[in-house]
């Protein structure tokens, strides 16, 4: 018989063994034509034969023999799998046939490419029962599965319970414990002889369950007792491209139709069923290099495993380009399968040049606007290259422009050059996932599955999404965004969000800025504005600018209309330079927040700095940040890792209030940026206006909403954060705050809040409070002036931004530059506002300290209430109470430590503010006129009658001279001295320049205060009464004779006629000259001065008291043992004066 004549009966042999009914058929398997097209085309001109069963024994042993080379080759054809063989070894199969069965799993193990990257494998086998032979992650290589299934598995013959074993599979077999991987796709190979004879009811059901699971079924019956229905329910559906369900005659033919079978299985594994047109962009520059070329091409047919292709499904094309730019095949060509596409891919030739990404990117574009493209198609770019472009800022801007067409960009950088920020700034957003980088020449193959779960885009990113309030799910590729219906915002539509704003992102791009950091910023400004009821018309608008040296405005507030293109958008080149963050605030002021460029009037104004933290001028930028929130424009402030202390207090104090709700500091930034990001979403889309409440948050103001909160503007006689606390608010205030190295830096930051707390209390504007800011070391700084800030908040953010001095401590200097160079109309003084000054500081003067005091008094004397605060210092330490205005006790506030000075801030505040009329109780006597004072009164007495109710009836004039004794053995004992001093002041009678006083202190020498001209009213002399001791040792002698010599004369303001009286305050052990002490003492009182002798302290020396005194004793001698003395010793004295 000719082979032509024998040729039908092989193909009826052929067809009927794979139970295929048509030469169409078996052609949808390739595998196995090709075994056709050798058997056919080569092997059977040879043979000489007789008769068709000849040719059928000859072909069946040609596709056994060959069988290895017909199958799959990981390279090609398989994608990942994880495959469990479900075998029968019921009794019908036979021991023999059992072990054929056993043989073709090796087969069809074998076909696949094991591993990580091919397929896992495991094995059932069932009878009665199903047993599990080994689970998917039990062995990792193919010699390790052969010998398990040869050592573990016997036939069983038993009943045929499929339905029970196909539970196994999903239940047990395809889970992670046992191997299962998440998104590997899972095949089920169900092989059987006959049809279920145990629980046959549930065996379709149990395939069914199956396919619910997610598992590809495929179904191989051995035979004729077949149940062709129950195979063909366990099995997928077949469809046109796909057959699930085989079947073969016998045993023996098992390993004819495994080629069919892995060619199924592998093409069912290939789940990128997504209609999309891809264009392949490669990088084929002189850098690249033949080799890596070719690994790309590799690569490429690698990641085309996993697309389906053809004209309903992924339409491909291929775009080459170095400095040139081809077109290796086009969308035109829409008809060609994956074999022909791989084939035209292994014939492109490598061109080498520079790399014009930006020209290549510019006519993918234009590629996908031509005819060949299909509307209603994803559109993808897949651009492969090895290195940076020849020109950055072209390349964002054509990737931009790309993808505002709709074209999705997947980057893939390959080697050890490439720029993987530009990458990432080519992708579609979010980049860190379509961006792939391969750092090893030899691993581009390694990421074909993952960039095929970009490329198919096949998963559900809505899947498990909750988008709330009536939102709506959309994915791109590897992300989703919920569409909000109106009036809510944030990534699921939590957030209820009626309000609009013009909302403007300002990135430090400047040097200081790391490239991935200023990336990073802009990551945070899309995840920014993904939440957002973006809205260019009745919501929120956005723009974006970027500074360095100078501004760049990079998105106005109406260049687009949609998010998805704002997002697109917002890609562009990092700038360098300075930090001139001050230009970048005016540039918004006067550029940005303009209805030319689409600000809305009416709506509120937010600006969201983020930077890495110090500018190139701080004062600069301080003073355009408070023009801008002057202008009422929020400032949210975001800080990228920002560690240095100054750098903080720089973003602080540019912050709108409160800080604690607009200031972020974000240290990692893939963690905390969406945290912070929807903060600043629910700050500005839950901003409750809080003045619209039924009550009034303000009690005795007016209420003024705020983005974030409210600030109230008090009614005159109050004050405080919500204008409840009694104060006339009305004053000039400036702090003087010690800076010098005692205090130390972490001390200064602590009194600085103290400031910020105190002022947070006060009703700071131009109408009420002013305050002003000096610091002190050995050098004295003016930080602020009175008039400079009209708000509390900012008069916070400035105290903030005050630097540590360090140095000695120039009390006095600072108190004269406060005095002469800010209370002045020039710098904000009022002229019938009171003046305080509020000195914090650790303890006393060492610069100039011989001038502090005298600072301290002739600024008493203009007027100004001097209040001291004092951390881990000695309360009664004599410089500070000498500082503070009467009442001491109301005007001196110390504390033992600095963390504890919170705790003064009411009582500092309560000294500034009279809330008592100390008039009302009419504490003046003898038709004395009271005057209410600052925590005092004041009784203004007749021309008879002194003291401080008027209650003494004096007429005397005399000259009078305080001689104090300072010499260490007084000690604390001086103290007393001076406030004896200042209560017989209190009791002499100064009326038409009846009484004059002068001091004078001694120990080692004698040291005049102050003369008998200097002062002529009580409250000057009382106020003058304050200085310090100069321990030593007692030389009474000199005091007396400087005394007599110096203040006894007219140059001094003595008078003729006018009583001459001296009260000298010691405790009568002189120690120098101690022998001429009681001759000068004669000598004084000779010459007409009346001496008053005052023992000080427990232990005196009367005799040297005595001799001293002008007699009699019992009017001109007293003792003063302790401070409880201090008032009936000086009513004593009074009476012997006013007598």
């Amino acid at each position: 018989m000719a082979v032509k004549e024998q040729m039908p009966a092989v193909l009826t042999f052929l067809f009927s063994s794979l139970r295929l009914n048509n030469l169409d058929s078996m052609e949808s398997y390739p595998v196995f034509h090709l075994i056709m097209l050798l058997s056919l085309s080569v092997t059977v001109n040879s043979m000489s034969l007789s008769s068709p069963s000849e040719v059928e024994d000859s072909i069946s042993e040609i596709i056994s023999r060959n069988k290895r080379e017909t199958l799959p080759t990981e390279s090609e054809e398989c994608a990942q799998a994880d495959v469990v063989m479900v075998l029968d070894s019921s009794g019908s199969i036979k021991e023999e046939n059992w072990f054929k069965v056993l043989n073709f799993t090796k087969i069809i193990l074998d076909a696949f490419p094991y591993g990580d990257r091919g397929i896992r494998m495991g094995v059932i086998w069932y009878g009665n029962r199903a047993d599990i032979a080994f689970h998917l992650n039990d062995y990792n290589n193919t010699d390790a599965i052969k010998n398990a299934i040869d050592s573990k598995m016997r036939w069983k013959d038993e009943a045929t319970n499929t339905s029970g074993a196909i539970r196994v599979m999903y239940e047990s077999m395809f889970t992670y414990e046992h191997g299962d991987r998440y998104s590997i796709p899972n095949v089920g190979i169900i092989i059987t002889d006959g049809e279920s004879n145990r629980d046959q009811n549930l065996t379709i059901p149990e395939a069914d369950e199956a396919r619910k699971k997610g598992i590809y079924v495929f179904a191989l019956g051995i035979g004729d007792d077949i149940n062709q229905k129950e195979l063909e329910g366990i099995g997928n559906p077949d469809s046109e491209n796909m057959t699930y369900t085989f079947n073969v005659d016998s045993f023996e033919a098992l390993p004819m139709i495994s080629s069919m079978l892995v060619s199924a299985a592998c093409e069912a594994v290939v789940t990128c069923q997504g209609n999309t047109d891809i264009l392949f962009l490669i990088d084929s520059s002189g850098s690249v290099g033949s080799k890596l070329f070719q690994n790309i091409k590799d690569f490429t047919i690698d990641v085309l495993n996993y697309v389906n292709i053809g004209p309903d499904l992924s339409n491909i094309a291929f775009m080459t380009y170095s400095d040139k730019i081809k077109l290796e095949f086009s969308f035109e060509d829409g008809s060609l399968s994956r074999s022909s596409v791989r084939r035209k891919i292994r014939a492109i030739e490598y061109l080498p040049g520079t790399t014009d990404t930006a020209s290549a990117l510019l006519q993918a574009r234009k590629l996908f606007q031509e005819p060949s493209n299909r509307p209603g198609f994803r559109d993808v770019i897949v651009l492969i290259t090895d290195g940076a472009s020849n020109n950055y800022d072209r390349t964002i801007e054509e990737a931009r422009r790309t993808r505002l067409d709709r074209i999705d960009i997947l980057s893939v950088g390959i080697g050890n050059w490439m720029d993987e920020r530009e990458l990432m700034e080519i992708a579609t957003d979010p980049d860190e996932y379509n961006t792939y980088i391969v750092s090893k020449y030899a691993e581009p193959e390694s990421l074909a599955l993952n960039l095929r779960k970009s490329l198919c885009n096949d998963y559900d990113d809505c899947r498990g999404v909750n988008c709330e309030n009536g939102g709506t799910c959309f994915e791109g590729i590897n992300y989703f965004f919920c569409l909000c219906p109106d009036g809510f915002a944030g990534r699921y539509c939590q957030v209820e969000c009626n309000i609009p704003a013009d909302v403007i992102v300002s990135l430090d791009g400047s040097t200081s800025v790391s490239g991935p950091d200023f990336y990073d910023m802009m990551g945070f400004t899309k995840t920014l504005v993904e939440s957002l009821p973006f809205d260019a018309v009745n919501g929120i608008r956005f723009g974006v600018q970027s500074f360095a040296d100078e501004p760049r405005a990079d998105i106005y507030l109406d260049t687009y209309t949609t998010k998805r293109d704002l997002i697109s958008g917002i890609s562009f080149p990092k700038i360098s330079g300075g930090t001139n963050t001050a230009g970048a605030l005016k540039h918004l002021r006067e550029n940005m927040f303009n209805s030319a460029n689409g600000d809305r009037p009416g709506v509120k104004n937010v600006v969201v700095l983020v930077t890495d933290g110090r500018s190139n001028n701080r004062s600069a930028t301080w003073e355009q940040a408070v023009a801008l929130r002057n202008d009422d424009v929020t400032i949210v402030t975001v800080g990228f890792d920002i560690q240095n202390e100054y750098d903080l207090m720089e973003m602080q104090g540019m912050t709108s209030n409160p800080d604690s709700l607009n200031f972020f500091n974000i240290e990692n930034a893939t963690f905390d940026v969406r945290v912070v990001a929807d903060n600043i979403i629910n700050a500005i889309c839950t901003d409750v206006n809080e003045c619209a409440a039924d009550v009034n948050p303000c009690g005795n103001g007016r209420c003024i909403n705020k983005f974030n909160g409210f600030a109230c503007e008090c009614d005159p006689g109050y004050s405080g954060t919500l204008c409840t606390k009694d104060c006339d608010g009305q004053m000039d205030i400036v702090f003087m705050l010690d800076s010098s190295g005692s205090i130390r830096h972490s001390r200064f930051i602590i009194m600085k809040d103290f400031i910020k707390d105190i002022v947070s209390l006060l009703d700071v504007r131009s109408s009420a409070a002013r305050i002003g800011v000096v610091t002190y070391s050995d050098v004295v700084k003016v930080e602020f002036h009175l008039n400079d800030y009209q708000t509390a908040e900012d008069v916070e953010q400035a105290v903030g931004m005050i630097p540590y001095g360090a140095g000695g401590t120039d009390t006095a200097e600072a108190l004269r530059t406060i005095r002469e160079s800010m209370f002045t109309e020039a710098r904000g003084d009022r002229e019938d506002y009171p003046n305080f000054i509020v000195i914090v500081t650790d303890g006393i003067s060492t610069v100039n300290k011989e001038e502090t005091l005298p600072e301290a008094i002739i600024s008493r004397m203009a007027g100004i209430h001097i209040i001291v605060v004092s951390a881990e210092s000695d309360s009664n330490n004599l410089e500070l109470k000498g500082m503070a205005s009467p009442p001491v006790v109301s005007n001196i506030f110390t504390t033992d430590r600095y963390d504890e000075l919170p705790g003064l801030v009411d009582g500092v505040v309560a000294a500034m503010c009279d809330d008592y009329n100390e008039c009302e109780s009419n504490p003046c006597q003898n038709g004395g006129d009271c005057m209410d004072q600052l925590k005092q009164f004041a009784c203004m007495c007749d021309d008879r009658h002194t003291g401080r109710f008027c209650e003494r009836e004096c007429t005397s004039s005399q000259d009078l001279v305080f001689v104090f004794d300072a010499s260490g053995s007084l000690n604390t004992d001086f103290e007393n001295s001076m406030e004896l001093a200042k209560e017989v002041s209190f009791g002499l009678n100064y009326y038409g320049d009846r009484t004059r006083v002068a001091a004078v202190v001694f120990s080692d020498v004698a040291e005049t205060k102050f003369i008998l001209s200097d002062y002529s009213e009580r409250k000057e002399v009382i106020n003058a009464l304050a200085f310090t001791a100069a321990p030593g040792r007692t030389h009474t002698a000199d005091a007396l004779d400087k005394t007599g010599n110096m203040i006894f004369s007219a140059a001094s303001g003595d008078r003729n006629g006018i009583d001459n009286v001296m009260i000298l305050m010691t405790d009568g052990f002189s120690n120098i000259n101690k022998d001429v002490t009681e001759d000068r003492a004669k000598a004084l009182r000779e010459s007409g001065v009346r001496i008053i002798s005052v023992g000080i302290g427990s232990r005196v020396n009367e005799g040297e008291l005595s001799a001293t005194a002008t007699d009699p004793d019992s009017e001109n001698l007293f003792f003063m043992p302790n401070s409880t003395y201090i008032q009936p010793v000086a009513e004593q004295i009074l009476d012997a004066l006013c007598a």
